[in-house]
């Protein structure tokens, strides 16, 4: 939250609102949605003696949002006002930034965790269908009877002879 404080505005952030609180002589709070102030311009305006802060928006009619008896407060607001928004608008853009890798980091993992599942019960599966034995192995080369002289029906025989070694 960024907060913009003077003698009689206090300016802030408070998530997606720009939250402006006067303290002045008519104490007031104005809110706005800060998405809706992305085209609008903050304004000063003299009429009657008295000076006003005015945002326009594009295609909404003008609104006052404070008006002063001197040009110098009024314009004191303005500036204030004014470093709020725009540091807000930072604030929103890294929220904003931040949210969406935040929600591509939560798939990932999500998709991750379910191909673990899934590769669990496949396993599982394919334990209880095919019998939950050992898998067959082949034979070792060389040890089928009469391909091997050193090889005798029931005779241990060392693994230099059988495969083949000194």
């Amino acid at each position: 939250m960024f907060a913009f404080t003077s003698k009689d505005v206090d300016a802030k952030v408070v998530g997606p609102a720009l939250v402006v609180s006067f303290t002045g002589d008519q104490p007031k709070v104005w809110r706005a949605d800060m998405s809706g102030l992305a085209t609008a311009t903050l304004e000063l305006r003299d009429a009657g003696g008295k000076s006003s802060v005015v945002l326009n928006k594009h295609g909404a009619p003008e609104e006052v949002i404070a008006t002063y008896a001197d040009r110098e407060s009024a314009a004191h607001a303005h500036k204030v006002i004014t470093q709020a928004m725009l540091r807000g608008d930072v604030q929103a853009a890294a929220a904003n930034s931040g949210g969406f890798l935040w929600r591509v980091v939560k798939w990932a993992v999500a998709i991750f965790i379910l191909l673990f599942i899934l590769d669990t019960v496949g396993t599982a599966v394919r334990g209880y269908v095919g019998g939950g034995g050992q898998p067959s192995r082949p034979p070792v080369r060389g040890t089928e009877l009469g391909n091997n002289p050193y090889a005798k029906p029931g005779e241990p025989v060392p693994a230099d002879q059988l495969f083949g070694g000194k």
